[in-house]
């Protein structure tokens, strides 16, 4: 390169606007509209997932973050955002799982190996073992975080009750929620020819009753109720009280009209050949 050619690197070109020094990779680039600011809305790169979700789920209670954690959670949540915090919902849970085929001649569950390393699956259900017989609610909720299950604080587990053991990371439980005696929630579906996954979301001081059984991509709402023995299929909104197999609001049920055939038993009228028959006794004339 000649000196008139470094001369001219030096000097800002007539054609260059002052765009490429401000705009470029020194202000807006990787360092402001990159990672730092988009990053935070869209949560798109993994770093940055780290960084807003971080700080909701690591401090003082232990609660998990960061790579591992996001890693496992997008092998097994469906593309669609959730519409948390007690957003309406968006759609059926099904429009939230992700579907994986598993060709071959067997179902799918003959290809669990496939989908979670065996070793990974085995500490799970060490862990989830030991949480469902531990009589204190603090061990609990520390044993259920180091496998990945979003706890929040004050969270209470019943007895013998079971987060997911193949993606516990899909499960959430917030703050003061109560998940009862043998309840299972459940973020996996093996079928004929695919296996589904889905999160499992689970709002504020909710309440699943004893034995409960929650699908994957369900959400249940803050302050909502579940009763015991349910089968949850479908979205609870935030304070309404469901139950049944499938659960469906109490006041669906509550509201039900009574059984027809009884109201048209009582509102037949008589026989007619009674009623002439009658008729005519009375309106005879006694004998003289």
């Amino acid at each position: 390169m000649t000196d008139g050619d470094e001369e001219d690197a030096d000097q800002p070109r007539d054609d260059q606007p002052d765009g490429d020094e401000t705009n470029g990779d020194e202000t807006n680039g990787d360092e402001t509209n990159g990672d730092e600011t988009n990053g935070d809305e869209t949560n798109a790169d993994e770093t940055n997932a780290d960084e807003t979700n971080g700080d909701e789920t690591i401090g003082t209670d232990g609660r998990r973050g960061g790579d591992e954690r996001d890693e496992q959670r997008d092998i097994g949540r469906g593309s669609t955002d959730n519409g948390r915090q007690g957003s309406e919902p968006i759609g059926p849970r099904h429009d939230r799982l992700t579907r994986h085929p598993t060709p071959g001649r067997r179902n799918s569950l003959w290809s669990w190996t496939d989908a979670r390393h065996p070793l990974r699956v085995a500490r799970n259900y060490a862990f989830i073992v030991a949480a469902r017989h531990a009589p204190s609610l603090r061990l609990k909720n520390w044993l259920l975080r180091r496998i990945g299950v979003d706890v929040g604080r004050g969270v209470a587990w019943g007895l013998e009750s079971t987060p997911d053991v193949f993606w516990p990371e899909l499960v959430t439980v917030e703050d003061d929620a109560i998940v009862g005696y043998d309840a299972t929630l459940l973020c996996h579906e093996f079928l004929q020819d695919e296996y589904r996954t889905g999160e499992v979301w689970i709002g504020e001081r909710a309440m699943i009753g004893a034995g409960t059984v929650v699908l994957p991509g369900v959400e249940i709402g803050a302050d909502a109720q579940v009763a015991a023995n349910s089968l949850v299929a479908e979205d609870v909104p935030p304070g309404e009280t469901w139950a049944g197999v499938p659960a469906v609001p109490m006041a669906d049920a509550i509201d039900e009209p009574l059984d027809e055939p009884n109201e048209e038993s009582t509102d037949e009228p008589l026989d007619e050949s009674n009623e002439e028959s009658t008729d005519e006794q009375t309106n005879e004339p006694l004998d003289g």
